[in-house]
């Protein structure tokens, strides 16, 4: 862990924070981007680094003016105790939240460090922290400082999986967490500005090497690719974040059009000669559609060539019975008549 300290003037770092461009950019973003409404209270995932203190500073400067967007966050720190330095970094955010009079809580939560998927784990331990702050605390929304280039290193993620659309315009602006909402208001702001910003306020914050580890596709993303994606294309987090914006358009564009053809979820047979003369690809999505609404753990590993397989004998002109296996004892069976998703029962030794 890397402190970048500074003798923090509260006063004087809010005043220039609320008159920063970015201030008007997150204030536009809560509204219009992520349906903050005026005066909402938002709990702030806060863990020290550049990003979350950059949006920290944000917020406290946008609750301070005349017309707010919101009311005053307060903020809350989970700890997951994986790394040694984890309990120094927990009190540079109790240190931090004192000297900008911010109402600050700290969790900590147990994970075992050798057991597998760790990233995914440590990141449902800290929403669940998130969502049951929020809720006992009665917030409105939970707000989290994902930047342009998290979004491009989850796009290329999806890419790499063979992820549909709606992987491609993730993560979301807003999105539900429990009783509560997640907002991320800083999709359409870069790390370098985020950065930038904490310098110019000679506000203290965190450096963790770990995001830098070269065995975390994360970290592999930030050391290897960005940076040679920015330098040859300047701006290109910036502009993959409003490519997904534009992708989440035509994620609703194509779900009312699954809607109309394949029906709502959880319906499991369809007429082939409905289907007849759609896009083989779009039949493909349908059935995606429909077996990930029920086994949503499906979603990054249905393959595209065998979904477009069962597309094409669904739209085609052949009538003999076919039966296509899919991952999770899925079956699809396409008939003269019809297109069924059926799942195998598991078989009983004897």
């Amino acid at each position: 862990m890397t402190v970048v300290d500074h003798q923090l003037d509260a006063t004087r770092a809010l005043l220039q924070a609320g008159r920063d461009p970015l201030a008007a950019t997150v204030a536009q973003a809560l509204s219009l981007r992520c349906g903050v409404a005026v005066g909402t209270r938002l709990l702030v995932g806060f863990s020290g680094g550049p990003d979350s203190t950059a949006l920290l500073m944000l917020l406290l400067a946008l609750s301070e003016r005349s017309s707010p967007p919101c009311a005053r966050p307060e903020v809350l720190h989970v700890d997951h105790g994986l790394r040694q330095a984890s309990g120094r970094e927990a009190e540079h955010v109790v240190e931090t939240c004192r000297a900008l009079d911010v109402r600050c809580s700290v969790v900590q939560v147990e994970l075992d460090a050798d057991a597998p998927d760790l990233s995914r784990r440590a990141r449902d331990a800290r929403y669940l922290a998130l969502e049951s702050r929020a809720s006992e605390g009665g917030f409105g929304a939970v707000a989290v400082a994902h930047h342009a280039e998290d979004r491009l290193e989850s796009i290329l993620q999806a890419l790499c999986r063979g992820s549909g659309v709606r992987g491609l315009s993730s993560p979301r602006w807003s999105r539900p967490l429990g009783c509560t909402r997640l907002v991320r208001p800083l999709l359409g702001s870069s790390r370098a500005e985020l950065i930038e910003l904490c310098l110019r306020l000679s506000v203290p914050h965190v450096l963790d090497p770990t995001n830098e580890r070269l065995d975390t596709a994360r970290g592999l993303l930030r050391s290897g690719v960005l940076d040679v994606l920015e330098t040859r294309w300047p701006g290109a987090a910036l502009r993959a974040s409003a490519a997904a914006d534009r992708a989440g358009a035509a994620v609703i564009a194509l779900e009312k059009q699954l809607e109309v053809l394949f029906g709502s979820v959880g319906t499991r047979s369809w007429s082939r000669s409905e289907l007849r003369g759609v896009d083989p690809d779009l039949v493909a999505a349908g059935i995606r559609r429909a077996v990930t609404s029920e086994a949503p753990e499906l979603k990054d590993s249905l393959p595209a060539a065998r979904l477009l397989e069962i597309a094409c004998a669904t739209t085609g002109d052949a009538v003999h019975p076919r039966r296509f296996e899919l991952p999770g004892r899925w079956i699809i069976e396409v008939d003269s008549a019809k297109l069924r998703l059926s799942r195998r029962a598991h078989s009983v030794g004897v």
